[in-house]
């Protein structure tokens, strides 16, 4: 894909060592900066420059999001779990989880108040689909035929959706609707696998652009919110799993990446690209 290199000024980059860094999450200025490591199932955590990391479990943790208890919400096999922010000592609460199939992958709070997560079955397309679950512990499923759901957004106002389906490399979007979630999705854009690489992780920023990290791609691509490229954000490692803006003024993008063979990888990347982010949302107390 023939775009643009955008400039931007290296705030921090945290040298994590992960193995697949995802998920990076705001928490406000007193507690930081959370993410977790996927492949080691660990929860890293970064305030005031001071990095640290704990294990939570043996098992596939895929996401990490914000409960507006104090709490954190993580993504655990077909599992959402309620953790204590720290090391953690054992003790979890299983909200809810999705029926015996595919894994949950990334996740995030929606302006709802549910949280919303792609699973994926890497062995077999189309067979994943989009959930979301409410704090009470109910499941309802959205989209289906997805092959490795991912990256997850809303606009500014919190009426558009946006879901990255890495297994078919597209970026769609639904109109959104509280009550009953999205509307059918529309396909924004399509990533050539071997010449641009796979979609992941997604951002919005305050003005409704969005930033897309890119597997395989050296890149975090920047788009309008139809989904067109509008430049790109070069990276050393070569493959970028997710970012979301952090920091008091919400005004660094914080990239994650996983490691790579190959290269570098592993690093938490920390970035004044220019644009602010949208407060996030926490999930409600059971």
């Amino acid at each position: 894909m023939n775009v643009p290199s955008r400039p931007v000024t290296t705030l921090d980059v945290v040298d994590a060592g992960c193995d697949l860094a995802e998920s990076p999450l705001w928490l406000g200025p007193t507690r930081g900066v959370r993410w977790v490591d996927a492949g080691r199932g660990d929860l890293h955590a970064l305030n005031d420059r001071r990095h640290e990391s704990w294990p939570i479990t043996g098992r596939l943790v895929s996401a990490v999001a914000e409960g507006a208890g104090g709490d954190l919400v993580l993504a655990v096999g077909r599992e959402i779990w309620r953790v204590p922010d720290g090391p953690f000592a054992g003790t979890a609460t299983v909200v809810a989880e999705v029926p015996p199939g595919p894994s949950l992958n990334d996740a995030k709070v929606g302006p709802d108040g549910r949280l919303w997560a792609g699973t994926v079955d890497r062995s077999q397309a189309g067979v994943s689909a989009l959930w979301s679950f409410g704090a009470g512990g109910d499941v309802r499923r959205h989209w289906t035929g997805v092959t490795h759901g991912n990256g997850l957004a809303w606009d500014p106002s919190g009426s558009l959706f946006y879901f990255v389906d890495s297994g078919a490399g597209t970026l769609s979007r639904g109109a959104f609707d509280p009550s009953t979630g999205p509307a059918a999705p529309t396909v924004l854009l399509t990533l050539d696998r071997e010449a641009d690489g796979i979609p992941d992780g997604l951002a919005v920023d305050s003005t409704g652009d969005l930033w897309l990290a890119v597997w395989g791609g050296h890149c975090v691509l920047h788009l309008d919110a139809s989904g067109n490229p509008i430049d790109r954000i070069a990276l050393p490692e070569r493959n970028v799993t997710s970012c979301n803006f952090v920091s008091a003024g919400l005004d660094a993008l914080a990239v994650t990446t996983a490691a790579d063979p190959g290269g570098p990888g592993g690093a938490v990347h920390l970035l004044d690209v220019g644009r602010t982010g949208l407060p996030g949302y926490a999930f409600p107390e059971g």
